[in-house]
């Protein structure tokens, strides 16, 4: 199953009888769109940027945008996580039975089998990327710094 981001009028988001996944406050949401392949809808601010869709595994996935994040089980119409992030968020990437949430300056450990957060980790500065580093991760920053974590 595939899961895109259908950009709708403000008019259409409102009479949608779709199901509220994401909407920030009314005056500050610019953009406004159905989650196809769900019955969801959602809206943000960040007029140049699109929600990111991560498959975590089949009709499982996660989705993110300005501080909003979720994991949306589309074979029973569940939302097993949703969170309001501290500040923008950037990525997530899957290692293992693990996925990591990005923002500027959190990243989140959620354990896949639960979907219980395991761990925050606050960041020093910027996040940037992250990649595998033996048993650990590493966690690289925009100002060229970065810091192992296990």
């Amino acid at each position: 199953m595939k899961v895109s981001v259908k950009e709708i009028s403000e008019n259409e988001f409102t009479a949608s009888p779709a199901e509220l996944l994401f909407k920030d406050d009314d005056i500050f949401n610019r953009k406004f769109s159905l989650l196809q392949g769900t019955n969801y809808k959602l809206a943000w601010q960040s007029d140049l940027l699109s929600p990111a869709i991560t498959e975590i595994k089949p009709f499982i996935f996660a989705i993110g945008i300005d501080q909003n994040f979720a994991i949306v089980d589309t074979s029973n119409s569940t939302i097993p996580l949703k969170l309001t992030l501290d500040d923008f968020f950037c990525t997530t990437k899957i290692f293992g039975g693990v996925l990591f949430v990005a923002s500027q300056l959190q990243l989140i450990k959620i354990d896949l089998q639960t979907y219980s957060i395991t761990k925050k980790y606050d960041l020093p500065e910027f996040y940037d990327s992250m990649n595998v580093k033996g048993i650990g991760y590493e966690v690289h920053f925009m100002e060229n710094t970065v810091l192992d974590i296990v």
